[in-house]
């Protein structure tokens, strides 16, 4: 069976890095199946596919032709499934605190920069101010979104450093 991918589910593969092996697996052969609350809002049913970590929300409006909606993952501490992380961004590694955040930022061979009123800058090894982040989160999803922005221009400038 074919299936359609939702945007918001295809984002969130790419740029957690999951195989879409996973994801094929959950849906062809789930481990259990429970139905979407929504489904009786959309009129058509929305099914949450699981196996082991991977969750899969599917909908059916289109029986011949499925569309993924959305992917979650178990995290280590997640003994019920799949929940939101700290973050907000379920299924995701998002840095619970901002400390946490300049930790990993660091691990994966950057400088964050602070100093003075401004907000701290993230600097590469050969100078290169990547972006610059936050002081404090600002509302719920600042730590999400700030991490996202991260992992994206992570893979961009070690992408465009290699060619």
């Amino acid at each position: 069976m074919k299936y359609q991918w939702n945007d918001e589910a295809k984002n969130f593969v790419e740029l957690y890095g999951v195989d879409t092996r996973l994801i094929v697996d959950a849906v062809r052969a789930p481990q259990s199946v429970s139905i979407d609350p929504r489904t009786n809002e959309v009129g058509y049913p929305i099914k949450r596919l699981r196996r082991g970590d991977v969750e899969v929300v599917v909908g059916y409006r289109e029986p011949e032709w499925p569309t993924i909606l959305y992917v979650r993952l178990a995290t280590p501490d997640d003994d019920q499934g799949p929940k939101r992380s700290p973050g907000g961004v379920s299924g995701s590694s998002v840095p619970p605190t901002m400390g946490e955040l300049h930790r990993r930022i660091t691990m994966a061979g950057y400088q964050v920069q602070t100093g003075g009123a401004a907000h701290p800058k993230v600097v590469s090894q050969t100078g290169d101010v990547l972006m610059s982040i936050p002081n404090t989160p600002s509302d719920k999803r600042s730590l999400a979104n700030t991490w996202r922005d991260f992992v994206r221009l992570d893979r961009e400038y070690k992408k465009a450093s290699q060619e």
